[in-house]
């Protein structure tokens, strides 16, 4: 075997040692039932409410929480 390919097959088994798991936000199941919760009432609040003019803050607490979910996960992937 000469040197350039022992070189390049070094080369790639450095790259593959070097592959991170992906982000575990990437997980389309993460925090899923909370944005589930989330989304139903901001569809029912934007065609509901907003697009007739009402522009209330609703669904704050599911947006909070799904938040706090979302920031639990990435703060654990650090």
């Amino acid at each position: 075997m000469s040197n350039n390919s022992q070189s390049s097959s070094s080369n790639n088994n450095n790259k593959n040692a070097q592959v991170k798991a992906p982000h575990p936000m990437l997980d389309p199941s993460a925090c899923k039932e909370l944005k589930d919760r989330h989304d139903a009432c901001f569809y029912k609040w934007y065609g509901g409410s907003f697009l007739k003019g009402n522009v209330s803050q609703d669904c704050q607490e599911e947006w909070e929480e799904y938040q706090v979910c979302i920031k639990v996960i990435v703060i654990h992937s650090i």
